[in-house]
């Protein structure tokens, strides 16, 4: 029982489901339920439910109820809103009465998703059938559902190996050129993520599965083959060549055109070369054992092999290693020029619930030209059992920031691969022009030679007049500072000298203290008078420096026009000349 309510079953939240909504029908099967809250007065946390003709909410705060059924077919509109106007994690569901404004999800997109196609199917009444609804079950809830005899109505997915490895189509046979090659990925580093506060956000691309649209029913299982089609596929065309004929999975984390030949893409993401090695060195991973490609097929002519290795993990408290192995799967249709197709799944050993979940990423190589080519990688948590809600989000948040900083680091290394091509594909060409530019001709030799005398012929030296005409006037300027420097001096040593004498002289009468009247009168009288006689010394050295700056702007005034009649004399001796 204590482990129920810890981890509780599709089971135990289809009964609660209609033991606490007593409006919806006993036949109206639980899809999904998700943790949210209700904006009210307060913010209400509890339970979302959703059927396919129903969506419900339920809240129990110390006794304090809150029940909300809100049937599908009265909804006017289903909008994303932010919390505060700045948080992405609300969805506000509008009906004809009123507005509903649900915030706190975990995974708000994801959950947007579901709400919208099933109301869609509502109004179209056109329901998924029993097949359907129990794959986004299972989807949902995991294997074990914990369904007893009473559940008539189940009804079994086509292959659940179909719900945890999507069907791949197949097209020509891989060759045998292909050698070894290994991939990994930090499946365990993504535990290193867990403190990190976002939320994980599944993309939207499960749900936009190939033939649905809005004004149809919106089917959540597409088993019908669809015919492979790559495009222009022939080993002459340039096209692009689209990525087609399989499924990718739920979250994309590489889209991106390198500078780079397909096969040699390949060669470094799954060949055992330098490249690989340096990455996997910087991701702290050790132990590799990396076999080769060889004969080991699976039932349906795919390549197989599994690798081994060691992940360094940064936690804090637990394991600091995980020894991890992957499968990986390349698939028939891959041809090389054209595309591979590599599908990887990686199970991590000696961490906590390392039984309960497995991340699968797939790698889908496309030519975009004959140098070029696209990386597409997509990425997603699969699980065996089901887990606790809170736990299951560490997982999923973990699982992706982990997938995100591995693979950004590896278009890093990608990218700088390329750049160092790139160098040496310039540096090959420029020594090609280099040798071509030493042959000289004799006829471009000629012209240059002449070209260089007329430049030295043009910009003749100056004058021998000009120089000496501009000695002189520096040196004249030179000693009208020095006389300047001596008279401003001068004139500081005399007013020093004048004050100096008076005030010796104001301070001998001051050594006596007064005692009377008259002798206070006598002090204030030889204060006025020294004052007067500061002011009148004042006004001489004003007067003295007025008189020696009219001076020097004569003398400046005077140098002045003995340099234009100077440099007018020059112009006039140059013009007869020329």
């Amino acid at each position: 029982t204590y482990f129920q309510m810890l981890s509780p079953t599709y089971k135990s939240r289809s009964e609660d489901y209609h033991k606490i909504f007593k409006d919806v029908p006993k036949d109206e099967r639980l899809v999904v339920d998700y943790s949210c809250a209700l904006q009210k007065d307060i913010l209400v946390q509890g339970r979302m439910y959703i059927s396919q003709k129903w969506i419900c909410f339920y809240a129990n705060i110390f006794r304090w109820e809150t029940v909300l059924c809100i049937p599908c077919s009265e909804i006017t509109a289903i909008t994303k809103e932010k919390t505060a106007r700045v948080i992405p994690n609300a969805i506000q569901i509008t009906t004809e009465k009123e507005k509903y404004f649900f915030t706190s999800f975990g995974a708000r997109d994801k959950t947007y998703m579901m709400l919208f196609r099933l109301w869609q199917n509502a109004l179209l009444s056109e329901p998924m059938n029993p097949k359907e609804q129990w794959q986004w079950i299972h989807y949902s809830y995991g294997e074990e559902l914990g369904l007893t005899s009473s559940d008539e109505d189940y009804v079994a997915p086509p292959g659940m190996d179909d719900l945890i490895m999507k069907d791949k189509l197949s097209s020509p046979e891989m060759p045998p050129e292909l050698t070894d090659s290994s991939d990994l990925h930090g499946t365990s580093e993504m535990l290193t993520m867990a403190s990190n506060d976002e939320d994980p956000i599944p993309s939207d691309e499960v749900f936009s599965q190939p033939g649905l649209s809005l004004e149809s029913p919106l089917p959540l299982n597409v088993t019908t083959e669809i015919p492979t089609d790559f495009g222009d596929t022939t080993e002459d065309s340039e096209g692009e060549v689209a990525c087609s004929g399989h499924d990718h999975l739920e979250k994309l984390y590489v889209d991106e055109v390198f500078n780079m030949n397909i096969d040699k893409m390949f060669t470094l993401l799954f060949t055992d070369t330098p490249f690989y090695r340096i990455f996997v060195e910087s991701r702290k991973t050790f132990d590799l054992d990396i076999p080769s490609w060889g004969e080991e097929v699976d039932e349906d002519g795919n390549r197989v092999r599994t690798i081994h290795y060691t992940l360094s993990l940064n936690h804090s408290i637990g394991p600091k290693t995980s020894p991890s192995s992957e499968r990986q799967t390349c698939y028939k249709q891959s041809k090389p020029g054209i595309i591979y197709v590599v599908d990887c799944q990686c199970e991590n050993n000696g961490i906590p619930y390392a039984d309960s979940f497995f991340v699968v990423t797939q790698y889908c190589l496309t030519r975009v030209t004959k140098e070029k080519c696209r990386l597409r990688v997509t990425g997603e948590i699969k699980y065996r059992k089901s887990v606790m809600g809170i736990v299951k989000s560490m997982i999923d948040r973990s699982a992706v920031g982990g997938l995100t900083d591995y693979f950004r680091d590896l278009a890093v290394h990608l990218r700088r691969e390329v750049e160092e091509n790139e160098k040496l594909l310039g540096h090959t060409i420029a020594k090609k022009k280099l040798r071509k530019r030493r042959k000289p001709t004799t006829t471009t030799s000629e012209p240059l030679v002449t070209s260089r005398q007329t430049d030295r012929q043009i910009s003749s030296p100056p004058s021998p007049h000009r120089s000496k005409a501009q000695k002189f006037s520096l040196l004249f300027l030179v000693l009208c500072n020095a006389v300047l420097y001596y008279k401003l001096w001068s004139l500081e040593h005399y007013t020093s000298n004048i004050y100096s004498s008076n005030s010796a002289q104001i301070l001998d009468n001051l050594a006596k203290y007064p005692e009377s009247r008259e002798e206070w009168f006598k002090l204030l009288k030889q204060q006025q008078l020294l004052h007067d006689s500061e002011i009148d010394k004042w006004r001489e050295v004003l007067s003295a420096s007025i008189v020696l700056v009219d001076q020097m702007k004569g003398t400046l005034v005077h140098l002045h026009d003995s340099l234009e009649g100077r440099l007018k004399s020059a112009t006039t001796d140059r013009k007869p000349n020329s």
